[in-house]
């Protein structure tokens, strides 16, 4: 048995420029972003390519329907203060305006105002 107690690291040691914050700690660092941004545009594309073909104009449901989608785009577009994705949610909520009135105003099962 060997008399060390520990195993050699031969890794090395953790570096300011290696961290996901940038130097001061308020915000992510330029590569940490760029990745995040490059993965979100790609996911929101698949996204956008799966809803096209198999959204449901009745469904007006925040969890599965046109209004999840309209609020997906709305956080977004507040969080990367971007007019063209609070175009995209407007543009799922119109369809949905002429057919509100049809149905009752309820959280649980009906149109989510």
């Amino acid at each position: 048995m060997s008399e060390k107690r520990y195993f050699i690291n031969p890794y090395e040691d953790f570096g300011p420029s290696d961290g996901v914050l940038d130097a001061t700690g308020d915000e992510l660092n330029g590569r940490v972003k760029e990745d995040l941004m490059k993965n979100l545009t790609k996911l929101l594309k698949s996204f956008e390519d799966e809803v096209n073909e198999t959204i449901n104009p009745d469904d007006c449901s925040v969890y599965t329907g046109s209004t999840g989608y309209a609020l997906l785009y709305l956080h977004l577009a507040l969080v990367f203060n971007d007019h063209k994705l609070l175009d995209k949610a407007i543009a799922y909520t119109e369809p949905l305006v002429d057919t509100s009135g049809k149905r009752r105003l309820t959280y649980i099962t009906g149109d989510s105002g």
